[in-house]
């Protein structure tokens, strides 16, 4: 009963968790990054302090109603890498929101140059309100950030309402899976380092830009310090019951072969004595929209390669070490 519930839509999670390489190296889009003269991996180092760019004052109507440019035939992949400070200081540019704000507009990247995001604390009368900066560097001289790896979710009917951010005090409109990871990273506070968010520090209106950036990807992530997987929020009790199994199984397998021993008597024996059974709960964590889609694969191969990843469910946290042993456990189920 367990084996056959845990069959259904484990296999690609175990497939690219301990065979990333493989995985991706079969797939058709591999030929997009995967080129060894393009791998480069300069030390990370921190960049010296910078001229922050004044962005342009003219406001413009930013349409975000359009396909998860990751999934565009003529945009096979998205990605850029932008810019952030390390050293400039950072000038409060929470907004009023007592007065219209004019929507952001994009200040143009210089030939190599990539955008990073601080995102700001909780300031002003509105703690709601989500503010950040946007910074140019040059990809040569990045300082450490991090680099988020999630699903858009798009609404292809157009129904759903984007949420707004500031950005240097100016509207962007987002998508709710992205407004929902920047509320949650602000208030857990784990990280003072930049961020590099596609959506965000690409300028998705901008076909040429665009295309620039995907060139950029591979180095994007693999010179990152870390890379954070946002799987959504945690809506249910069944969510946390499944990762704090994984926790638990990942503690076992940490201890040596006889605390696994244990850890899966004791489950077949709950199973036995009440019914209850770990694999539907595993199953609803691993039918998250990040776990499905082939793309993320190439962000989790490139960003996992140094080590240090983690995966966050709202205010849920796993590390890559909790995931991979989810994935052997997996592997001795359906053995």
């Amino acid at each position: 009963m367990i084996k056959s519930s845990l069959r259904a839509g484990s296999n690609l999670f175990i497939y690219y968790m301990c065979f990333p390489c493989a995985y991706c190296l079969n797939t058709q889009t591999v030929s997009l990054f995967w080129d060894a003269s393009t791998v480069v991996r300069p030390p990370l180092v921190r960049a010296q302090p910078f001229q922050i760019i004044q962005e342009p004052e003219e406001s413009q109507t930013l349409d975000l109603r359009q396909l998860d440019p990751r999934h565009c035939e003529d945009t096979p992949f998205i990605y850029d890498r932008q810019t952030m400070m390390s050293g400039a200081q950072i000038q409060d540019t929470q907004p009023s929101h007592r007065l219209p704000r004019a929507t952001y507009q994009y200040a143009p990247l210089k030939e190599g140059e990539v955008r990073l995001m601080h995102l700001l604390p909780v300031t002003g009368d509105d703690p709601s309100l989500i503010s950040c900066q946007l910074y140019h560097v040059p990809i040569d001289s990045m300082p450490l950030y991090e680099a988020l790896s999630y699903s858009w979710e798009t609404d292809l009917s157009g129904q759903t309402p984007h949420p707004t951010i500031y950005v240097d005090g100016k509207e962007l409109k987002i998508m709710p899976s992205l407004e929902a990871f920047l509320r949650q990273h602000r208030h857990d506070h784990d990280s003072d380092l930049p961020l590099w968010i596609d959506a965000i520090c690409v300028n998705q209106n901008d076909l040429v830009e665009r295309r620039k950036q995907v060139a950029m990807m591979c180095r994007l992530y693999t010179q990152l310090a870390r890379l954070v997987i946002w799987l959504g929020i945690d809506d249910d009790a069944e969510i946390k019951i499944a990762t704090e199994f994984i926790q638990q199984y990942a503690s076992a397998q940490r201890e040596g072969q006889e605390s696994v021993r244990k850890f899966q008597e004791n489950l077949i024996s709950r199973f036995r004595e009440t019914g209850f059974n770990y694999s539907v709960l595993l199953n609803k964590f691993l039918s998250r929209s990040w776990f499905v889609r082939s793309w993320i694969v190439q962000e989790y191969v490139l960003g996992s390669q140094k080590g240090t990843a983690v995966f966050k469910c709202g205010s849920l946290q796993l590390s890559l070490d909790d995931m991979k042993a989810l994935a052997f456990f997996f592997t001795l189920a359906l053995a």
